[in-house]
């Protein structure tokens, strides 16, 4: 029996020898640090709305790897059940791969990025070939912002999934990485509203998305985060631009059941004035570190003298009624901004290669520390 365990534990560490070996693909780099948002003017994602608005789910998990994922259904299955609650747009997002278009659904190519214990995803929205290489064991801020800047084009858009689920991604982390366009706040696995605001209070604009993260057909895991999106049509062009753009809001609630709507957002004189299509029962405005700013009750709009303090402004919606006790929007932040232009990420990390030389080295080291370990034992 000790021999065995012997045996075991020298595989083990052999084991976490191999699984280091990814880390040398990556630098350390030197985070510049990051600043509020600034300028007299403000970007507004939602100035000019049309009345077109398409409702989408980007994060769902179809059967895979013979049911290792998690994954318990079909993507037609998966795709049905969404088409019945009433969604336009149902992407399917497995690990590591991205599934090819179902006949009779609209498609829009995405997969999640991650095969690590820490649970450090993203999610790649507009790619048709996944990249496969991941940091399996050890994570740290630079193998972060590097994998992300591996993923990134110009022509798709990078979610960083479930930011406070086993904190896969820290505060600080979020203060300092960039090249990404989202943050997901909302999903099964954890609510990162906090994390969002870190990162927006460190002049970050990444926009919110809202996503169920399902792996079943259940009603406790499908319809429980969604997205609108407000478009002309729904042509996938336009759909990523208005993602790009933050014209969309995220939403929790209930069978994927609208019970409220954006009607017209708009900063004048340095007021924000928000317009619902509805009642709601309460509506909040956030500012810097998530502070509260304003709030009102069982009203369809709400007024706020933006302040000199204020970096962004931001508003939740609050609704309920008998068959529904939990409804709640999160629309994007107004900005400031010098000419009314955004700027997505206002710092700027630089590759150390010093640093970087000396990380390669400490792996080195432990790895040798490690198969001494072994051949002496």
């Amino acid at each position: 029996m000790k021999k065995f365990a012997k045996i075991s534990a020298k595989i083990i560490l052999i084991g976490l020898v191999i699984s280091i070996i990814p880390n040398y693909f990556s630098h350390i780099y030197k985070f510049g640090d990051s600043k509020k948002f600034f300028g007299d003017q403000f970007y507004n994602p939602y100035q000019d709305l049309s009345d077109n608005w398409i409702k989408a789910n980007f994060h769902a998990h179809a059967k895979a790897y013979g049911g290792v994922s998690n994954g318990t259904n079909s993507a037609e299955e998966m795709l049905a059940k969404y088409d019945t609650l009433g969604y336009d747009l149902a992407c399917i997002s497995n690990y590591g791969f991205v599934l090819d278009s179902i006949p009779g659904y609209k498609y829009l190519p995405v997969y999640e990025h991650g095969f690590n214990w820490m649970w450090v995803h993203q999610l790649v929205v507009n790619e048709k070939v996944a990249k496969p290489f991941d940091y399996p064991l050890l994570q740290i801020r630079s193998n972060k912002q590097f994998m992300i800047d591996r993923l990134k084009t110009d022509d798709n858009l990078i979610v960083i999934n479930h930011p406070n689920h086993k904190k896969a991604y820290t505060t600080r982390d979020l203060k300092y990485l960039n090249n990404y366009d989202f943050i997901e706040g909302i999903s099964e696995f954890a609510g990162s509203i906090s994390q969002w605001d870190v990162a927006l209070s460190s002049g970050h604009a990444v926009w919110i998305l809202g996503n169920d993260d399902s792996h079943d057909l259940s009603d406790n895991h499908i319809g429980i985060a969604w997205n609108m999106i407000n478009v002309e049509t729904d042509d996938n062009t336009e759909i990523l631009e208005s993602l790009k753009e933050g014209k969309s809001y995220a939403t929790k609630g209930w069978l994927g059941q609208e019970m409220n709507r954006l009607k017209s957002l708009a900063v004048e004189d340095n007021i924000y004035k928000l317009k619902l299509r509805n009642t709601a029962d309460s509506i909040i405005l956030l500012s810097d570190n998530g502070k509260v700013v304003s709030v009102a009750t069982n009203v369809d709009s709400i007024s706020y003298q933006i302040k000199l303090e204020n970096s962004y402004v931001r508003a939740e919606i609050f609704d309920t009624e008998p068959w529904n006790d939990y409804t709640k929007i999160y629309l994007n932040p107004v900005v400031r901004t010098i000419d009314g232009e955004i700027i997505q990420h206002n710092n700027t990390n630089e590759i150390c290669y010093f640093l970087s030389f000396v990380y390669w080295l400490i792996l080195l080291l432990f790895q040798f520390a490690i198969l001494y370990l072994v051949w002496k034992w």
